[in-house]
């Protein structure tokens, strides 16, 4: 089940994503750190009421933040949609244990459902270059790539589905 978390989830998601950071570390995937996402961003993610998350057995398995807000660096992207309305996806994570089950792709689905009903004209996020899950999984989902920037790790794409 998919549902909008708050406060009282913090500590949960938090580990979620140093569990991930751990595995993408192990993986020679060296997206996240110590320095992003941090705990603050996490809370921050929480009090907004932007981040939703995925259970099972009573446990926190995905996690994903709906936002409109962006990184400068998306500016010079090509966006198909650059006027009007668009959601951004940002800290798509599942916990390790839960990957491979479909989990991330129901956290897109619902990001999607959301968008359209709250009228967006698209859907923009960035994935790592050297993230071959995340790139497949977007790609997968009929992501258009859009263009590249440069972030502290590295290059990342981004991607664009017009609703």
């Amino acid at each position: 089940m998919i549902t909008k978390l708050n406060e009282l989830s913090l500590d949960e998601a938090f580990a979620l994503i140093r569990s991930v950071t751990r595995k993408m570390d192990d993986e020679g995937i060296f997206q996240w750190d110590e320095i992003y996402p941090t705990r603050e961003i996490l809370r921050d993610d929480l009090r907004s009421g932007q981040a939703y998350g995925y259970h099972g057995n009573d446990a926190l398995r995905g996690y994903i933040v709906l936002s409109e807000e962006y990184s400068p660096e998306y500016k010079s992207v090509r966006w198909n949609c650059a006027e009007g309305k668009s959601l951004v996806i940002h800290r798509l994570s599942v916990r390790p244990d839960c990957q491979g089950r479909g989990i991330a792709k129901r956290l897109m689905n619902h990001a999607e459902e959301h968008a359209r009903n709250a009228g967006y004209l698209s859907i923009k996020l960035d994935a790592f270059v050297n993230n071959p899950a995340a790139l497949k999984l977007y790609e997968g989902l009929n992501y258009s790539l859009a263009g590249t920037v440069r972030f502290r790790k590295g290059i990342f794409n981004c991607y664009e589905k017009v609703l």
